[in-house]
């Protein structure tokens, strides 16, 4: 697993509503996902990443926010 820390990145946007603001947000998500590298297969030989946003300090603990791809699929009924 490759773990990208982009925690210093400005993930705010530059739009003045809030709308344009994670509307930014996604684009730069996506194209730091375009960015991976493909597996040679699938379960042990897929790729896999780990990004991580922020630390979360809580009771002298930390935590992080992260997002792990290739993300866990989850079939509703």
């Amino acid at each position: 697993m490759e773990i990208i820390e982009i925690k210093n990145i400005d993930f705010k946007g530059v739009g003045k509503n809030s709308v344009e603001k994670r509307n930014n947000l996604r684009m730069q998500i996506v194209l730091l996902f375009a960015k991976e590298q493909p597996g040679t297969g699938n379960k042990e030989k897929a790729s896999r990443y780990e990004y991580i946003f922020e630390d979360i300090y809580y009771n002298n603990d930390k935590y992080n926010i992260y997002i792990d791809r290739p993300a866990n699929l989850h079939n509703r009924i």
